[in-house]
């Protein structure tokens, strides 16, 4: 019986190494890709983030500087002069 059932096993573990390669790799890649999409998320909301800021500050809701009149052109000190305050 024996010498019925060791090919069998010999080719049976031959085939189940290699698959079991694949299947490790598989969830290596599956373990990338998946931090990859959760970086790509976090990077997303940080762009929302500071293009929400942008658009705030840009429609005059954001931080003004002090100082003489710095709406003025030349009317101001240079940004890293003076304080910001929020209005």
């Amino acid at each position: 019986m024996e010498n019925l059932v060791g090919p069998l096993k010999e080719t049976l573990a031959r085939v189940e190494r290699p698959a079991q390669d694949s299947d490790a790799e598989r969830v290596r890649s599956h373990a990338a890709l998946a931090e990859q999409v959760h970086i790509a998320r976090q990077s997303s909301e940080q762009l929302r983030i500071e293009t929400q800021a942008l658009v705030t500050a840009l429609r005059g809701g954001g931080p003004r500087p002090l100082g003489r009149d710095a709406a003025a052109p030349g009317g101001g000190a240079g940004r890293d002069e003076l304080p910001l305050r929020l209005r």
